[in-house]
């Protein structure tokens, strides 16, 4: 006697959504000589230029701060922080940067990169300050 057994059928188990990774820049930049050696209304045009430039860029990248260093380190004048999933990004800001009036007197004197996950914490904390980082 043969008895039928009615065929299982099993789903493919789902893949687990991919890990979001978050790349993390930290861009130093250290002013030529020639840099102040311009007028002062130059550097400040320079200065705005670079500004105009950095604009869309803070939009786009998670995390986009300039901090001095001065008066801290003697090898560095300011430092760019950018936090992206694209590594894409960082080399299109830093064309911009030394394309610009500013970065033909500027030299890159450390550029330090990083990969890291994003917080397990951030969706069960909410400031109103993160949406969407």
């Amino acid at each position: 006697m043969t008895t039928l057994v009615p065929s299982v059928t099993t789903q493919p188990a789902e893949a687990p959504a991919p890990t979001v990774r978050q790349y993390i820049r930290y861009l130093f930049y250290k002013a030529r000589p020639s840099w102040r050696q311009l007028s002062p209304d130059k550097r400040a045009e320079a200065r705005s230029e670079l500004l105009t430039i950095l604009e869309p860029f803070a939009k786009q990248l998670a995390v986009l701060r300039a901090f001095s260093t001065l008066g801290t380190r003697a090898d560095a004048d300011f430092v760019l922080w950018m936090v992206s999933e694209r590594l894409e990004d960082f080399q299109e800001l830093q064309a911009a940067v030394l394309s610009s009036t500013m970065g033909a007197h500027l030299d890159t004197v450390y550029s330090y990169l990083a990969m890291t996950r994003r917080s397990q914490y951030i969706d069960r904390h909410v400031h109103a300050e993160q949406e969407g980082r």
